[in-house]
């Protein structure tokens, strides 16, 4: 009898383990911000990701906000490969690490998206602003760091 209530258990449980994705958590974010014509330094209310393979490609992954499925916000590679669109040079130390994942942005702007799961740490950048000039005017774009935490799911 107890056989069968541990059998029974064993397929009533969903394979999740397996499904190879993650709810991220962000714990704190900071960085600069316009604020009038002064920028600063400020806190930013951190964000939610999800981490799942891509469709198309099997071993690639790719970084979602948390509710928006739509549209992902960073495109990675496999773990341990290098930065799928090869922008990060090696002398970072960023490449080959077998537990991380490195994620370039779908826009290009140079935002990068860190994640190491046997840890479960991951960071995330925004460095869109400042710098760059849009219509005659330095964009005032919000530069964050974030760091948190993920779980799978």
């Amino acid at each position: 009898m107890t056989r069968k209530i541990a059998l029974c258990l064993l397929l009533a449980t969903p394979l999740t383990a397996s499904a190879e994705s993650w709810l991220c958590i962000g714990e704190k974010s900071v960085g600069f911000s316009d604020v009038g014509e002064k920028w600063g330094i400020r806190e930013f209310k951190p964000n939610k990701y999800i981490i799942k393979k891509d469709a198309g490609v099997d071993a690639n992954y790719e970084v979602f906000l948390f509710g928006d499925d739509d549209y992902p916000q960073h495109s990675c590679s496999a773990f341990g490969d290098k930065a799928n669109k090869s922008r990060l040079p090696s002398r970072y130390g960023l490449t080959r690490q077998p537990e991380m994942l490195l994620c370039d942005d779908t826009l290009n702007n140079g935002a990068i998206f860190k994640f190491n799961r046997k840890s479960g740490h991951f960071v995330a950048t925004t460095v869109t602003g400042y710098v760059e000039i849009y219509d005659g005017a330095i964009s005032n774009d919000s530069l964050t760091i974030q760091i948190g935490k993920c779980s799978s799911i």
